[in-house]
């Protein structure tokens, strides 16, 4: 993530929304919910094909990281209500 915010092949947006994640990471947050925010933040930009090629490869990596982080039993969508 850091070479993606450090890079110059992203758009500023998705700088602003890989550093308020970054933010959240450090600031001690669950790490699957701020992995969860950060898909659904970037979700509707992919599906419009607008994000740009290495945010488009980092956003597909999204689901693994969260399947291999969540605990035993957990899903994605048990992280809805985290997100208030």
């Amino acid at each position: 993530m850091n070479l993606l915010i450090g890079g110059t092949e992203i758009s500023e947006s998705e700088r602003a929304y890989l550093l308020k994640a970054k933010s959240l990471f450090e600031a001690g947050e669950y790490f699957p919910a701020v992995v969860h925010r950060m898909e659904i933040t970037f979700r509707p930009i992919a599906v419009r094909k607008e994000l740009t090629p290495d945010m488009a490869e980092f956003y597909t990596g999204f689901m693994k990281i969260l399947r291999e982080t969540l605990p035993l039993g957990s899903t994605p969508a048990m992280l809805q209500g985290m997100l208030l």
